[in-house]
This record gives C-alpha cells, sequence and structure tokens, in this order.
C-alpha cells in the first residue's frame, strides 16, 4: 500500500474546497501531517483505491460540514469508512445546516466544532489543539508567525520579486468566506447567454445558407424558422454541459454548472436544465426575467431549471474536490 504519511485525513465536498485547504495548511504548520486530495493522490494511482488506503492510514477525519457535504454521497461514505476503521471524527460545522439521517448515522455521536462565525483562523487554531490532544502529540505553534507590513516602495518603485514573495509564504489571517459567494448571479450568466444566443444565431445562419442552396423553398418554410433553432438550443446546451460542463459563454465568462455536491453533471441534469430552461428564458416583458427572478430569489443563485437538475453554476476553479 502506498500512500502519504500523515495522521489526519480531510473529508470535504468539492465547493468547500477552499475552506479544507485552509484548515489544511493551518494544521500542518502546527506539525499535524494531512492527507487530502487531489493534493496527495500519487500519480498513476486510482482515485478511489487512493481515498480508501488514506482514510485507512489516519487516525483522525476531519470533516468540514456544510450543505454540499450534506448532499454528497462520497463524503457520507468516508465518514462510513472512517467509523468502519474505529477512529474519531471531528465534524467542523461551517455553515448552519442539520445533517441527514444517512450522515446523522455516522458522525452524531461525534463532538462537532462549530466554525459559523469568523474569523475562520480561531476556529481552526481550536481544531489544532483538539487534533494534538487526541494524537497525544504537544500543541506545537505556528511554523510562520505573521510578519509586519512589508516596507513601502521607494519613491523608484517597488521590487516586484519581493512582494510577490510576502504574498506567497505569508498571507494574512483567513477569513470564512460567506456561502453565496459561491455562487454565480444573474449577471455573469446573463452575460453567458448572450455569448451562447450569439453562437447559437451564427450556428443557425449558417445552417440556413446550407439548406437554402439544397432547397429554397424547405428553407424558408415555416418548418426550418421553428424547429431549426429549437433544435440547436437543445443541442447545444445538452451537448455541451453534459459533455463538459461549460457552454461557449460560460467558458468565455470563467463559470461552469455542477451539481448541488460539487460533482461534474451528467448528460441526465443537462438535458433537464435544458428543457426546464426554456421557462425560465420565457420572454415574458425582457426574456429571461422569470429566470433572473428566481436566481435573485435563491440562497444558491438557481433558476428553475437548476432546482429541477439540482444543480449551481460556480466559478470554474471552485470544482475540484474528492
Amino acid at each position: 500500500m502506498i500512500s502519504v504519511p500523515h495522521d489526519v485525513i480531510i473529508s470535504y465536498a468539492t465547493i468547500d474546497k477552499p475552506i479544507a485547504d485552509a484548515v489544511c495548511a493551518r494544521l500542518e504548520e502546527r506539525g499535524i501531517r494531512c492527507w487530502i486530495a487531489p493534493r496527495d493522490i500519487l500519480a498513476g494511482m486510482d482515485y478511489a483505491e487512493a481515498i480508501i488506503n488514506a482514510i485507512d492510514s489516519a487516525k483522525i477525519m476531519v470533516l468540514i460540514f456544510s450543505s454540499h457535504a450534506n448532499a454528497s454521497k462520497h463524503v457520507m461514505r468516508e465518514a462510513e469508512r472512517a467509523v468502519h476503521d474505529g477512529y474519531p471524527i471531528i465534524p467542523v460545522r461551517i455553515e448552519d445546516v442539520q445533517p441527514t439521517l444517512s450522515l446523522q448515522y455516522y458522525i452524531s455521536a461525534q463532538h462537532w466544532l462549530d466554525a459559523l462565525t469568523p474569523p475562520l483562523e480561531q476556529h481552526i487554531l481550536k481544531l489544532a489543539e483538539t487534533v494534538s490532544i487526541l494524537l497525544g502529540k504537544p500543541i506545537a505553534p505556528p511554523t510562520q508567525e505573521i510578519p509586519p507590513q512589508p516596507p513601502e516602495p521607494s519613491a523608484q518603485g517597488a521590487s516586484t520579486e519581493s512582494r510577490d514573495s510576502y504574498a506567497e509564504y505569508h498571507a494574512p489571517p483567513l477569513q470564512q468566506p460567506p456561502a453565496a459567494s459561491r455562487y454565480k448571479g444573474v449577471g455573469i450568466r446573463y452575460g453567458a447567454v448572450v455569448i451562447d444566443w450569439i453562437v447559437i444565431l451564427v450556428i443557425w445562419f449558417f445552417g440556413y445558407l446550407i439548406l437554402y442552396s439544397v432547397s429554397s423553398s424547405l428553407a424558408l418554410s415555416d418548418i426550418f424558422f421553428f424547429w431549426w433553432p429549437l433544435c440547436v438550443y437543445l443541442l447545444y446546451f445538452i451537448a455541451l454541459e453534459g459533455t463538459y460542463g461549460q457552454t461557449i459563454g460560460k467558458k468565455a465568462t470563467r463559470i461552469k454548472v455542477v451539481k448541488e455536491d460539487g460533482s461534474p453533471i451528467t448528460y441526465r441534469e443537462a438535458v433537464i436544465r435544458t428543457f426546464v430552461g426554456v421557462v425560465d428564458g420565457l420572454p415574458i416583458i425582457i426574456p429571461g426575467l422569470i429566470g433572473c427572478i428566481v436566481i435573485w430569489r435563491s440562497d444558491k443563485k438557481q433558476r428553475i431549471g437548476d432546482l429541477a437538475a439540482h444543480t449551481v453554476v460556480v466559478a470554474k476553479d471552485a470544482t475540484m474536490s474528492t
């Protein structure tokens, strides 16, 4: 069995990766060896096998608990494995939600650490103390102290290299990001839709030119003008979102569609989002007004299609996880 030496494994849902990474970094600063995916999965290893090996080799599991973890089957399986191995799970609650009955079965008897109020740093310090006690290790101070502010640049200009080094090695204390910031709202999504419709119109136009060269009467028929745009719309969104989680517009605006637990969507979710999206985009006063209103009123910035498919739209870089 090949595994990175560690005492603690960190379990989390995709969208909570920034917080999981912060917890990992601060624990390791205090001499607590952590295992976290995908960082510690060795090249060439099977993903699931690597996680099982890491769980079996750990002494404690830190579970970043949120609504996303609640909905994640991966997190529940990891908790189940830790319980099977007989070692403690420390749930770190970053969102004021209750665990599902399935997850509650594995973590209800555990001591919870609430990290609902900022700053997150103080909760991580308490977590490090708890983990150290459970491991029977002395509580080590951070390997790096937060240094004083770097000197102001001189009149001739600051050294770019020194500022980059400061930012890389001496990050300021972390603050817990608000849950709403993880989801993308109306503005950026409407921009993506505008780009997508420009692409669809280009596809429709070239399709029209090709058909007109073959049969001008068919190209001018009502069937073509109604069914061809509808087919292009359905195939465009289903094919691209089902395959990549992104259309051309979403790629340009650096957003992506994922399931509520942060895992990639399948063609099933893409089909539901696209067909229900017809309702979201109905031209009442302005096209898409219904979808915009639903997004504005939704905690997770979901339109009707998202609610039906159990999907959310997030920044592209927020989608790696266990």
